[in-house]
């Protein structure tokens, strides 16, 4: 198994998280958290969503593939 880091900027993907999901009107706030929070070079990005109701899987699958 071949793990893959990649080496980000910390205020880049706060831009690109929060224009995602502005386009949500159910999403009220996200939280990002973890080893990105650390240091530039990870292997993921942790993301937390606060809705304002249950998000649906179909809801949740739409978000990461826009991400």
């Amino acid at each position: 198994m071949n793990i893959e880091y990649f080496e980000v900027k910390l205020n880049s993907v706060v831009e690109s998280v929060k224009s995602v999901l502005e386009r949500f009107d159910y999403v009220e706030a996200a939280v990002i958290f973890g080893s990105i929070l650390r240091r530039c070079v990870v292997r993921d990005i942790d993301i937390g969503i606060v809705a304002r109701k249950m998000i649906t899987l179909r809801e949740l699958t739409e978000i990461s593939s826009k991400t």
